[in-house]
């Protein structure tokens, strides 16, 4: 049994899930579809201290998954609306749980415990921001490289685009797949919308 989960699996797995909600739900638009589609994964892409699988076990496992993204929002995030936000995380995950108990009704269990294998270079981009400065000589700012990671690692989910785009942009290690999905993420419809959601537009900087 492999020990991991590869990137193109996560990413089959949330392109079918996406695929899920408008078949079951026909009446909701895209932009509903993307959001539910991005927000069930929060607690993965921000490690809140969770085992992501192992909490679409049960309804309790859900509840506990929730609590932590509510303190991750509070410490970590300074949100004042942490409790509201964590239910609308929490309605995406008993979604993302609905799917897999219809679709894939062994996965949370063979998958908890797993890493995501793929290298990932947020941390590297990180260091790299550090090192740059501004055209004014003077250094970024770490709310202005956190608003960047973040854009770079959460915003392409929010296009909707197909799972020939890796949502997390920090996965791609090529510079020329990552220049072909660049090019998709602009030819997007609505990427000025989500572009301009992002702190000071972050996304396109």
């Amino acid at each position: 049994m492999n020990a991991n989960i590869s990137v193109i699996q996560l990413n089959s797995l949330r392109s079918e899930f996406k695929a899920y909600l408008r078949s079951t739900y026909p009446e909701w638009n895209d932009s509903t579809v993307s959001t539910i589609g991005s927000d069930a994964f929060f607690a993965l892409n921000n490690n809140v201290g969770v085992d992501f699988w192992a909490s679409l076990v049960d309804e309790e496992s859900l509840i506990a998954a929730r609590d932590k993204i509510r303190d991750y929002l509070e410490s970590e995030k300074g949100s004042g609306r942490a409790d509201e936000r964590a239910d609308g995380y929490l309605s995406a995950l008993r979604q993302l749980k609905q799917f897999l108990d219809a679709k894939h009704p062994t996965l949370a269990t063979e998958w908890s415990g797993k890493a995501i294998s793929d290298v990932n270079l947020k941390a590297d981009f990180q260091a790299w921001m550090k090192k740059q400065k501004k055209s004014d000589g003077e250094s970024y700012s770490p709310n202005t490289i956190n608003n960047y990671t973040t854009a770079l690692k959460n915003a392409t989910a929010r296009l909707g685009l197909d799972d020939s785009v890796y949502t997390d942009l920090f996965y791609y290690t090529s510079e020329n797949e990552f220049e072909a999905a660049h090019k998709t993420i602009l030819a997007a419809p609505n990427f000025e919308e989500v572009d301009t959601a992002a702190s000071n537009k972050a996304y396109s900087s």
